[in-house]
């Protein structure tokens, strides 16, 4: 089938593929300016190497985003006018793909966690994506899930509450705050309990 010729394809450059998204998220973890990035034209590859099933793969990109998403706001501003609501679908596809429940989530949290401190246009990107509510939900609610992605998961519902009503209204109108009263602040750690509060 051409699902599996495609598998078959991906598996002679994925080597390279997670050794350059590796190198990549070192890079941007310093000074180097997204500018840089969006010149070359490379994000919208970066972009749609998200799409991959390939949990090493999508980990490092995450990092990649995360750091690109914690640079100056105009250079957020213009990865997600490049990219808009397909890095915010992405991010949410590739976390119900993935094993939600492992340290490997955290990255693509923190990206989503990011976005959510910045002006109001980047939370209405990251709520305008369907899956991302339900995706919150998911991690939280599950038993297995380690305690570092739930941290985050938190640190994303707690900033999307902080937002403006009509944030908030969308946020409330899911189980996001009875399972995070319920679940989350009995059972947990001092610094998690803090960001649920």
């Amino acid at each position: 089938t051409s699902a599996e010729a495609v598998q078959a394809e991906a598996e002679v450059w994925l080597p390279s593929a997670r050794v350059a998204a590796w190198a990549l998220s070192n890079m941007m973890r310093g000074a180097t300016p997204l500018h840089l990035l969006v010149d070359m034209g490379v994000l919208p590859s970066l972009i749609s190497l998200l799409a991959v099933d390939d949990s090493e793969l999508t980990t490092e990109l995450g990092w990649v985003f995360t750091f690109l998403t914690a640079k100056k706001e105009e250079c957020v501003s213009l990865l997600l006018a490049d990219s808009g609501l397909g890095l915010v679908r992405l991010l949410c596809t590739a976390m119900q793909r993935i094993d939600v429940t492992t340290p490997a989530a955290c990255p693509i949290l923190r990206c989503l966690s990011n976005l959510t401190h910045g002006p109001v246009e980047w939370t209405e990107c990251l709520l305008a994506e369907p899956a991302l509510l339900p995706m919150l939900t998911i991690v939280i609610s599950s038993d297995k899930t380690d305690r570092r992605v739930v941290l985050e998961a938190v640190r994303v519902c707690s900033s999307l509450f902080n937002g403006n009503a009509q944030h908030r209204t969308m946020v409330l109108s899911t189980s996001l705050l009875p399972l995070i009263i319920d679940k989350v602040l009995p059972n947990s750690t001092l610094e998690l309990q803090g960001e649920a509060v």
